[in-house]
């Protein structure tokens, strides 16, 4: 996939992705939110960050490594991009990537990032 070529960004807050954002230059980026700051934040707030940074050169992208509830949380608001840990059980992750097909959400795997700063 194409998106796993991106220069990837791992961030906890609104203003470094805007910072990141506005000093990018030329070509497509992802940006990253953490793990930990989903937890303390919850899936709601993530959905709302992702509408205030959506644009077409930038994939906003939530962390949810093997954390079930997080993920299916996720999936239940919509959020476009997650991605979750190779540590999976495949039957598990095979069941998750096929509610989220139906959601129209695209299942990651956080090991396959080229670069994460």
């Amino acid at each position: 996939m194409k998106i796993y070529k991106n220069l990837t960004y791992k961030i906890n807050n609104i203003d470094q992705a805007l910072k990141i954002i506005n000093n990018k230059k030329e070509g497509n980026i992802n940006i990253l939110y953490a793990f930990e700051a989903l937890q303390w934040q919850g899936a709601e707030i993530v959905k709302i960050l992702e509408k205030k940074i959506k644009q077409p050169s930038v994939n906003f992208i939530v962390e949810a490594r093997d954390d079930l509830s997080a993920i299916l949380m996720l999936i239940e608001v919509g959020i476009k991009d997650i991605s979750v840990s190779i540590k999976l059980n495949e039957i598990t992750l095979n069941k998750i990537k096929s509610i989220a097909k139906k959601s129209k959400v695209n299942i990651l795997v956080a090991e396959n990032f080229k670069e994460v700063r």
